[in-house]
């Protein structure tokens, strides 16, 4: 007997998935992507004036400086964890509700997740992400020195900062890009068979420890590799797709609303004033209807490939 398959087109129709997708897309970082589009770099005098006059001295960065970067590495951390910990009840949602999208009841999860499953998820998130940490540090450590250089003597003022801090270190880029999809892929395949073994789709591991369990897992990656792998490209692409879609979206309303507050009103009349507010709050309107609309493109775009994933790690798997 076949393990029954999410339907990607149930997916697509649930807005009940696309909720649990946002969720998980959100908890990853991906509210960076939300936030980005509103917001504006820095300025190297700017920082000076947030953080204080004393960025720098002799040996580099200040003590203060220095100590302020640290508390917020911990922060870093801890919210790292604790999205890492929410994307994997999301995961867990996403995998059921694929199933029963389709009609399919999973046999045995009547009751709630549990917290070793939790755990089983958040730490092969975490051994997943090694390669793209350890791609990460050499790749800051570059960036850094590139837009050092570029603030004390820029290469080219014609073009924006940002963009010359990529064309200075777009190998390193592809390589974070390269290490990311390997640590997606890793976490796709291993985390549904954890999740299918957990749920009675398959048998279960014969180990119980969290460590062990995952370590069974682990076999999935060799069954199946190049479906597998074409199905991890494909839910990039999807990815990529769907955020710069959603991008745009927020850009574009930001823009309007840009436009409508920084324009000075018409005279001191009454009508100026109204027409001064009324075009405010059609603004505002326009700017969380793109919101809302990207959040529904990315909710979708995450349902979706959450079902191509798990058709892909678990796809001609038969039950013992």
């Amino acid at each position: 007997m076949a393990i029954p398959m999410p339907s990607v087109g149930a997916a697509s129709r649930t807005p009940a998935l696309w909720s649990v997708g946002l969720v998980g897309f959100l908890a990853r970082g991906g509210f960076l992507l939300i936030l980005l589009p509103m917001l504006a770099l820095p300025s190297p005098v700017s920082l000076s004036v947030l953080i204080g006059p004393d960025l720098v001295d002799a040996n580099g960065l200040s003590a203060r400086v220095a100590a302020l970067l640290l508390l917020a590495g911990g922060l870093v951390v801890l919210a790292l964890a604790g999205g890492l910990a929410i994307a994997a009840l999301a995961d867990v949602a996403a995998f059921d509700g694929g199933l029963s999208a389709t009609g399919v009841g999973v046999p045995s999860r009547a009751r709630r997740p549990t917290a070793r499953l939790v755990a089983g998820l958040l730490a092969l998130q975490l051994v997943a992400a090694l390669p793209l940490l350890v791609a990460l540090v050499p790749t800051v450590v570059v960036m850094a020195g590139v837009v050092r250089q570029e603030v004390l003597l820029p290469s080219d003022q014609s073009l924006p900062l940002a963009w010359r801090v990529i064309e200075g270190t777009w190998p390193w880029l592809v390589l974070v890009g390269v290490t990311a999809l390997l640590a997606t892929h890793i976490y796709s395949v291993v985390g549904r068979d954890l999740l299918a073994r957990d749920a009675g789709l398959l048998p279960p591991a014969t180990r119980s420890s969290v460590a062990g369990r995952v370590l069974a897992a682990a076999g999935a990656l060799f069954r199946r590799p190049l479906r597998a792998v074409a199905a991890s490209v494909v839910v990039w692409a999807l990815g990529i797709l769907g955020a710069i879609l959603a991008a745009a979206l927020i850009a574009l309303g930001w823009t309007i609303v840009q436009v409508v507050y920084l324009s000075p009103p018409a005279g001191a009349t009454l009508l100026a004033t109204v027409a001064a507010w009324s075009a405010a709050a059609a603004g505002t309107a326009v700017l969380v209807s793109l919101l809302g609309a990207a959040l529904v493109v990315l909710g979708a775009t995450a349902a979706m490939r959450s079902a191509l994933l798990t058709r892909a790690a678990l796809g001609g798997r038969g039950l013992a």
